[in-house]
């Protein structure tokens, strides 16, 4: 079974969606050429607001000073009168002193850079071409935001293989509504439209490894909570318990659209319920 956002970057890292079947409209080369330029100079004007030199100085600073002080009430409480210093503690507290101008001119550098009418320059350039991208793939005013996970795999000895071994899949944030029958899909550079006649969902138990959270609540808010969601900060990879499959025929070949269970339950089941097939465990 084909996955419909399944990318196979063998030999082109550009490679198109194994569901080029469903593929019912993309924006001109051009316009997808220029917001992926202005998309990743955004990007990079976005990671530069992160200073290391300042952020590892500023952990350095706190690490010594509250350890320097520390050390201090350690003597004092043991009553070693004789070996007190009292520089220690002046040390200590400069150290702290330091870390705060520090923390305190990164945030001033870092707010200076987002009020910069470059910085706001660029983010409208963006905006304004994925307003033009709703446009020209005819994207309507009220959709929902889904996610949908995308399988990037290179082929090994005939075997379908992960990009990443750390990762199942990446996650996809797309536009989702229904119109004429079908279940639209799209991005700012494509739109896809799968039959909702012809879907059967099925729910799949078992963990799942996927890259990138993109919704604004955390997995541990009120929200998210119910869904046992295990999340990694610094990679970013977050665990699902089970995944819903949308699976679909077209010309004889199986393809099959994956959701996290909680955007099933809680944007698409709302959206399609009555049109599918009751969900299946698998």
């Amino acid at each position: 079974m084909r996955n419909i956002f399944g990318y196979n970057v063998t030999e082109n890292e550009d490679a198109p969606a194994d569901g080029q079947v469903f593929l019912r409209a993309s924006v001109p080369a051009y316009h997808e050429q220029r917001l992926n330029a202005q998309t990743e100079q955004l990007t990079s004007s976005v990671k530069k607001l992160i200073s290391w030199p300042m952020l590892i100085g500023e952990v350095v600073l706190a690490g010594v000073g509250l350890g320097l002080i520390e050390h201090f009430f350690d003597i004092l409480g043991e009553q070693k009168l004789e070996q007190i210093d009292y520089i220690l503690p002046a040390v200590g507290l400069g150290c702290l002193v330091m870390m705060g101008v520090l923390f305190w001119a990164d945030r001033r550098r870092r707010k200076s850079v987002i009020e910069s009418d470059e910085f706001k320059a660029m983010k409208t350039d963006v905006e304004n071409a994925a307003d033009t991208s709703q446009f020209l793939l005819g994207i309507p005013a009220e959709t929902a935001d889904l996610d949908v996970l995308s399988y990037i795999y290179k082929v090994r000895n005939g075997q379908k293989k992960p990009v990443d071994k750390d990762q199942d899949y990446v996650n996809l944030s797309m536009y989702a509504w229904v119109e004429d029958g079908e279940l639209l899909l799209a991005n700012n550079s494509e739109k896809f439209a799968i039959p909702l006649s012809a879907i059967t969902v099925r729910r799949r138990e078992g963990k799942v490894k996927v890259f990138l959270w993109w919704k604004d609540e955390t997995p541990k808010s009120p929200t998210y909570k119910p869904y046992k969601i295990k999340y990694d900060e610094d990679s970013d990879i977050f665990t699902l318990r089970a995944v819903y499959a949308l699976e679909v025929t077209h010309n004889g070949e199986a393809y099959e659209l994956l959701v996290p269970e909680y955007d099933w339950e809680m944007v698409l089941q709302p959206m399609i319920g009555e049109y599918v097939s009751i969900p299946v465990n698998e």
